[in-house]
């Protein structure tokens, strides 16, 4: 909602190692701080971190701000600091799907409508990296309309469901590509967005799965 503070920005009350991040990543400060536990594991989380915000990132650090509660900063090149409260919702978002990403919890699914709302399109490709790392250890199911998350897809061939309403029944049909006709149309597009930006997705679909 336009005007409304982001709780990410706001100081978490630190609680016992959470199992998951929260819906819309409430929880990230006290994710962060467990998750700095593990000093190996850490230095592979800042990897990701570097990957999407820039090499000038040093570390993540929390720290109290009084009644149990903290906050989190970035720490940068130089000894300069950037708090949550400073970051835009893009980075947020970003540091959000790192928890996610390397987070040790077990999940039977990770379901995401729209990832790609506040991300910068470069910044997207390293968010759908993540998610594509993800899904080697429990499926990840995306719903989107951009075409830059579609262009940035690895193997879309085997990962790409296209949704059709079929009318006057309102059936939504599932279709799959078909791979070699989209080999032959990569050639001189993209990816798949772009396919369909320019109209010719239908050419590389196979037949209806009903």
């Amino acid at each position: 909602v336009a005007g409304r503070p982001s709780r990410l920005r706001q100081p978490e009350v630190l609680q016992a190692p959470p199992q998951r991040l929260e819906l819309y990543g409430h929880n990230l400060t006290d994710a962060v701080f467990s998750m700095k536990a593990d000093r190996e594991e850490w230095a592979k989380t800042l990897g990701y971190v570097r990957l999407g915000l820039g090499d000038h990132v040093e570390d993540i650090q929390t720290r109290p701000v009084g009644g149990g509660s903290i906050t989190m900063d970035l720490e940068l090149t130089g000894g300069r600091r950037l708090s949550a409260s400073t970051l835009s919702d893009g980075e947020l978002a970003y540091l959000a799907f790192v928890a996610l990403a390397r987070s040790p919890a077990e999940r039977s699914l990770l379901a995401f409508d729209e990832p790609d709302l506040h991300i910068h399109p470069g910044l997207l490709v390293r968010v759908v990296q993540l998610l594509e790392t993800s899904s080697l250890r429990q499926p990840v199911l995306l719903a989107t309309h951009s075409g830059e998350l579609l262009d940035s897809l690895a193997d879309p061939a085997s990962s790409v469901l296209v949704c059709e309403l079929q009318l006057p029944e309102r059936r939504t049909i599932l279709r799959q590509l078909d791979a070699q006709q989209l080999a032959n149309w990569l050639g001189d597009y993209r990816g798949v967005g772009h396919l369909r930006s320019e109209g010719y997705l239908s050419h590389v679909l196979q037949h209806d799965r009903g």
